[in-house]
């Protein structure tokens, strides 16, 4: 597992990763609706400095996001929905994983070959969805 951890290091540093995730949390915490009349540079400033108004979205990002995407409660080890997010998550994974294949192929055969061996789950000893969950649940 070391080396598929390298592997994420390297190509999606934990700053990018880090911000990926403010999204959701900035659309639970505030009004995002156009008719709030909140620009969205407020919004940020208020977020990332903590400007009056300020939910605790700072000291509650990972749970309030965690929760977002389905995972649930931290109980400091687990959380509550892990089991059934994997499933979901690690099915989500293998689709893009064969769309973002069908559509950088070039060659014709392959372009259809591969990515329907991939949604069949033919390529699940080398793909390794389920490690990658399970990495991003420990990280």
């Amino acid at each position: 597992m070391q080396e598929e951890q390298n592997h994420i290091n390297l190509d999606a540093p934990g700053s990018d990763m880090l911000g990926n995730f403010d999204g959701y949390v900035i659309g639970d915490c505030y009004d995002i609706k156009s008719t709030s009349g909140k620009r969205v540079t407020d919004i940020l400033d208020e977020y990332y400095n903590g400007s009056p108004g300020k939910k605790q979205a700072d000291k509650l990002r990972f749970q309030i996001f965690c929760k977002l995407i389905g995972l649930g409660e931290f109980d400091g080890q687990n959380f509550s929905n892990e089991t059934e997010w994997i499933r979901l998550y690690k099915k989500q994974l293998r689709n893009a994983t064969a769309f973002t294949t069908f559509s950088n192929t070039e060659e014709t055969l392959k372009k259809i070959y591969i990515p329907i061996k991939i949604w069949r789950e033919k390529y699940e000893n080398i793909l390794k969805f389920e490690m990658l969950l399970q990495l991003f649940l420990k990280a």
